[in-house]
């Protein structure tokens, strides 16, 4: 098998596979494909382009077609251009085979492409060179230019041309997935032939190419800029010449055309006793009432055969679709998951679709919940489903029109999604207790439809939150009901009337971070239960949950919220209550913490009052799955040296339906290696050098311990006090050596030496300028820090320094280097990992402490013979190998993802407890990375998100002193540039609380700038802070207008830049001078009307107009005669849910309102809170992007300073 000359020394080597009927499992072919690969000679270099399919008859005729072209003395490739790193282009398991025989290869690919290939093929030795729009290749006589594509149709994606030649390898672009014998377009030429090359074509494109119609558009533009194009040479499909590259680039650009959506909706129903069908005529008859019949409504019924394809057809040009369907053996009609499975969330997702659901249910009703959740998969935007209980009544019937009237608005463009289901959908955390479920007992008349949405708002558990402690607490009374209260930083959730007044028992910060979530439950009884809460509500059983921190604790307490009877036992292998362990170090500091009633996970009285059964000091040995129990065997405390050991006497089988593993993790212990004796330190028969023999966290040496559990500080404050220790090393600064030095130095130890391998601090969660500032702070608080030092040796008693050692020591000139052979009676010995230096440093410690991360606890799992790789393997329902047995926290790896932290312990407990009560519930596991959060040295430490340095563009904010760091990280989603992570070291929590929110909403990065434009000036104003830049072309003035960076990052953005100028920006500080706050600006004529017309432009002005017409309310006395008709007035207008301009506060000012209005209680300081809610939310939202618009701009461009357009009065009630 020859290759086929394509020109002169550019040859067709790829493979032909025309038995082949389906590609990727997903798209079926009807003329087999080729997998296309070019060989091109030059005059010094050869390359080659692309790799074919990963099987022995495509990869023998890859190497057969090469070696019938490469003459036998110059058999070698230079070059080896992976275009993109799709698996059937780079060889997976024949890739060893091809690299023996052609083993001088440099791979060449864009920056993700050796990335993955790296990742594919686990090896790193193989040269590279990286693509950039500027890359040429001089082969001899010939070149190749390449061009960066991405999402073409990956996200790695890079083309190449060759101008000699006039050829374009272009990848998977201009494809087709069909045999050509003779390589060339050109060479098919019977009609049936053509007509087939055609369709595979369009399904070609439609499949792959589809949903990147708009970044097919912006390629077609750079090819056609291409001088003397001759040839296109793609991965798949005939080489197109001549008239043929004409012929594919016109088609390409019809078929890459957007499509236009009509004002149409799609409303296909099964029904399987004709009530859905019943439903489905009154929604289409609401949808069909908006604007009186604007909406085309394509109605179907799914039984007629055809109708599937009619919905999957008229999707791309439909506005909303809805699904009528029953609940069929729980779950959704058949024919409904076959339309939504076929969708794709690239092709329809993306707000392109507004989806809705409704149906009729008898028993679970789980159909509508089914379908939402596969809405969100897809990303539509999804309308709140509704469920109705068998027939609908006439009353269900009007809210069922009402239901399709108030989906067409939204189709039209007049109504938007409610707030809260649609931000719950952001959060991908959808709570199906939202969905509209309506009963028989519907109430019938206005009085009691208000009552019942009255005492429903009560009983909500609104999910609202509002953003400080001090607000809450200004709204909130102590009525005695129990609220829960969420840490906005770690997720923690506590129960308490009034926001908490004390730190955050899961990360240590302070009380602003915790935010209203709602009521607690009560304890005796449940109210308004869905179908899958019920099954929760009524599982039997027996749950043993294995490790009581907080994985297990969340377990536990997520049981007993949705089980009251169930049969519950914790089983903690510590003689103590489960406690906050992050919290540990602070014990350190300060040992009364351990008597203080919030370093508890679980109390004594909580035990009691939900009948857990609480075993401590007690240590699982054994899990027989096929009997389902567990052994058992209590910790016995030997009086000899105090020390816990297993009682071989006693033991307990214990029985359960559901085991849940919270077994946690172990202290990292440094590696065999690490121990080699210096072969300078052992010559001497005479010397001693003891190694270390970590057992149970501490170690066989008296002064060194690992930090784990509580016993582990008992010990070393312990050890402390009795031998008066001065000094203290710490191997290993991460979270828990930093906090632990930190602690240490506050209990009175004088010297710390703190030692870590890494030669930068938290290098994987900090970038380098974050690194430098937390390394800053820590030296300035006294701790001598030795980065890039790895651990040779921990000294044993009378061990000397020879005087050999001596002339190699390191040239620190730090006391703790002996300069004499006097004895290390304590200590240890390190080794630089710098090749430039190598040297060797010891360092004398009274006390040495391990705080080198932790490894999950397999131990348990992998007896019972359970799935286990770096944790123990779960699924989205943190299900094991085991569907009766589940898993959580530090111990576990889900997706390879092997996450250690408190939010993700608490997280995936809660989920192990759902899903153990009930194996159908809906609420599966979506991982969030999880922040690196750290409180120490009087600063948080804080990182969450994508922070890479590499890929991301971003912006810093840097205190001239060094002590303070702000670094937010951006990428870009369809043009707009997107927060994607963000740094913080310093001690504002509420920088930390806005990072946070930023990237779970997804914030566009001009506004999230311009939210912190107020810091920033209150910084500038104090002469702490400056901005500095990724790009020293960059400045503030061009940060402001969200243009310099924005522009120079995007290579698909080739407008011009508008640069702000100096004046604006001397605009911009007057204003500030003039308007510090949203207060000073509404209470000036000029300014307020200036800020109505820039909300009017938002469609958010409604809470300027409810602010201002609570002024003029306040100003009447009580008693006046239209004080009622006012207040009614401001009521309905603003207050009162589904009111025409509802304002968004606080639902417990809102039921507050309500009240006083049913009750007639009216005064002038009734609206007082939710104005005052307003002007904040005003503060934080509205005014900083005000201060930085258009028509903040022409109130200083009138006179200079705004002396014109202020009077006297106005500019004395501003100063």
């Amino acid at each position: 098998m020859k290759a086929k000359t394509i020109q002169k020394n550019l040859s067709y080597v790829g493979a032909f596979d025309p038995e082949r009927t389906l590609f990727d499992s997903v798209m079926p072919l009807t003329r087999g494909t080729s997998y296309n690969s070019y060989l091109l000679q030059g005059e010094r270099k050869t390359a080659l382009l692309e790799l074919v399919k990963d099987d022995e008859k495509s990869f023998n005729q890859l190497i057969t077609k090469i070696k019938s072209v490469l003459p036998k003395e110059r058999m070698k490739i230079d070059y080896l251009i992976l275009h993109h790193s799709e698996p059937d282009h780079v060889l997976v398991d024949y890739f060893e085979k091809f690299y023996k025989i052609f083993p001088d290869i440099t791979i060449v690919g864009s920056p993700q492409v050796l990335v993955h290939f790296e990742e594919i093929h686990n090896r790193k030795d193989i040269p590279t060179i990286k693509i950039t729009n500027n890359l040429v290749l001089h082969l001899g006589g010939y070149t190749l230019k390449f061009l960066v594509a991405p999402l073409l149709h990956w996200p790695d994606t890079a083309f190449s041309y060759c101008p000699e030649l006039g050829a374009l390898f272009c990848c998977d672009v201009f494809g087709v997935h069909y045999y050509c014998k003779d390589v060339f377009r050109d060479t098919i030429v019977d009609k049936n032939d053509l007509d087939a090359l055609m369709q595979e074509r369009k399904s070609y494109f439609d499949i792959i190419f589809g949903a990147f119609k708009e970044n097919v558009r912006s390629f077609l533009k750079r090819v056609k800029e291409l001088e003397k194009l001759k040839m296109i040479c793609s991965s798949h499909g005939p080489v197109m010449r001549g008239s043929f590259v004409k012929e594919v680039l016109k088609i390409w650009t019809e078929w890459s055309q957007p499509t236009l959506r009509e004002d149409k909706v799609i409303l296909a129903y099964v029904s399987a006793h004709g009530f859905t069908k019943e439903m489905a005529k009154e929604v289409k008859n609401g949808i069909e009432s908006v604007d009186k019949g604007r909406i085309k409504v394509v109605y179907l019924d799914l039984v007629d055969p055809e109708s599937i394809n009619k919905v999957i057809s008229e999707l791309t040009t439909a506005k909303g679709l809805i699904f009528g369907t029953p609940t069929i053996m729980s779950d959704a009609h058949p024919y409904v998951w076959k339309i939504v499975s076929s969708m794709n969330p690239l092709i329809h997702g993306n707000g392109q679709l507004l989806g809705g659901v409704f149906g009729s249910y008898g028993w679970s009703g789980e159909a509508c919940s089914n379908i939402t959740q596969r809405f969100i998969q897809l990303r539509l935007k999804v309308f709140k489903p509704l469920q109705i209980r068998f027939r609908a009544s006439k009353q269900q019937k009007m809210l069922l029109r009402q239901w399709g009237f108030n989906f067409g608005k939204v189709i039209v463009g007049k109504s938007t999604i409610n707030s809260q289901f649609e931000m719950g959908l952001k959060k991908n955390k959808l709570k199906f207790n939202k969905l509209i479920r309506v009963e028989q007992n519907f109430q019938k008349t206005n009085n009691n439809n208000n009552n019942s949405t009255i005492n429903k708002n009560e009983k909500n558990t609104n999910k609202q939150t509002n953003n400080n402690s001090e607000e809450q607490t200004n709204q909130i009374e102590n009525d005695g009901r129990l609220r829960l209260w969420k840490c906005l930083i770690c997720g923690e959730t506590v129960e308490s009337v009034l926001p908490p007044d004390f730190v955050c028992g899961g990360c240590g910060a302070s009380a602003e971070v915790f935010v209203c979530i709602g009521f607690a439950k009560s304890k005796d009884v449940y109210e308004n239960l869905d179908e899958q809460e019920v099954i929760s509500a009524n599982y039997k059983g027996h749950i043993i949950v294995i490790g009581a921190s907080a994985g297990g604790v969340s377990a536990v307490k997520k049981i007993r919220e949705m089980n009251k009877k169930v049969k519950v036992t914790l089983i903690s292998g510590e003689n103590h209550m489960p406690y906050y362990r992050p919290h540990l170090t602070k014990v350190l500091e300060k040992y009364e913490t351990v008597n203080d009633p919030r370093f508890q996970l679980l109390t004594e009285k909580w035990i009691t009052e939900n009948s857990l059964t609480f075993m401590k000091n007690a240590v699982v040995t054994g899990i027989n799955r096929k009997k389902k129990t567990i052994q058992v065997r209590p910790r016995i405390k030997e009086t000899s040296n105090d020390k816990y050991t297993l009682s071989s006497a006693k033991k307990l089988n214990l029985q359960y339906t559901k085991l849940i593993l919270a077994t946690g993790a172990n202290q990292k212990l440094p590696r065999e290696k690490t121990y080699l004796i210096p072969k300078m330190l052992s010559k001497k028969k005479k010397k001693t050098l003891v190694d270390n023999t970590l057992n149970e966290g501490t170690s066989s040496k008296k002064n060194v311990f690992g930090l784990r559990t509580l016993d582990d500080v008992d010990e070393i404050n312990t050890y402390i006090k009795l031998n008066d220790c001065k000094s203290a090393t710490i191997l290993g600064c991460g979270p828990l050596g930093l906090e632990t030095a930190d602690s240490l130095r506050k209990s009175g130890i004088k010297r710390i030496y703190a030692i870590d391998s890494n030669k930068v601090i938290a290098s994987s969660r900090l970038d380098s300028v974050g690194s430098q500032v937390v390394e800053k702070i820590v030296k300035k608080k006294g701790i001598r820090l030795f980065l890039g030092y790895q651990l040779i040796k921990i000294l044993g008693d009378n061990s000397k320094v020879s005087k050999r050692t001596k002339k190699k020591k390191s040239k620190l000139n730090v006391d703790n280097v002996k300069q004499t052979t006097k004895d290390l009676a304590k200590g240890i010995a390190i080794q630089s990992i710098r090749l430039e230096e190598k040297e060797l440093v010891f360092i004398e410690s009274d006390i040495i402490i391990f705080a080198l991360g932790v490894v999950s606890e397999t131990s348990l799992a992998k007896k019972a013979n359970l799935e286990t790789k770096k944790g123990i393997v779960v699924n989205n329902k943190m299900q094991t190998s085991d569907p009766n047995i589940f898993a959580c926290g530090d111990c576990i790896e889900y997706n390879f993802y092997n996450d250690r932290s408190w939010q993700h312990a608490i997280e995936t407990g809660e989920v192990a407890a759902r899903f153990a009560l009930n194996r159908n519930h809906p609420s599966t596991y979506i991982r969030m990375v999880p922040p690196y959060s750290i409180i120490a040295f009087g600063i948080h430490i804080f990182s969450t998100g994508k922070i890479s340095n590499e890929k991301l563009e971003s912006v810093m904010l840097k205190s001239d002193n060094g002590m303070e760091y702000l670094r937010l990280f951006f990428e870009y989603e369809e043009n707009e540039a997107i927060i994607s992570g963000g740094i913080y070291i310093g001690n504002n929590i509420n920088v930390i609380v806005d990072i946070k929110k930023f990237i779970i909403s997804r914030e566009p990065f001009k506004r999230t700038i311009k939210r912190l434009v107020n810091y920033y000036y209150q910084l500038r104003q104090n002469e702490k802070m400056k901005f500095s830049f990724d790009n020293e072309s960059q400045n503030y003035e061009n940060l402001l207008s969200g243009n310099s960076i924005l522009n120079q990052s995007n290579v698909n953005n080739n407008s011009s830049t508008n640069l702000t100028t100096d004046t604006e920006t001397d605009s911009q500080l007057i204003l500030v001078d003039l308007f510090p706050n949203i207060k000073s600006l509404i209470i000036s004529s000029k300014g307020i009307q200036a800020f109505k017309q820039f909300l009017e432009a938002e469609y958010s002005e409604e809470n300027i107009e409810f602010w201002n017409e609570v002024e003029q309310f306040q100003l009447l006395k009580d008693g006046h005669e239209n004080q009622q008709k006012i207040a009614m007035e401001i009521y309905e207008k603003y207050v009162a849910y589904e009111s025409p301009k509802q304002i968004n506060i606080d639902h417990f000012t809102r039921v507050k309102i309500t009240e006083k209005i049913k009750q007639n209680k009216l005064s002038g300081s009734m609206f007082k809170k939710a104005q005052t809610e307003i002007e904040n939310l005003l503060q934080r939202d509205s005014f900083p992007r005000f201060m930085v618009s258009e028509k903040a701009e022409k109130l200083v461009q009138e006179k200079k300073k705004l002396k014109e357009v202020l009077n006297e009065e106005e500019l004395k009630q501003i100063d």
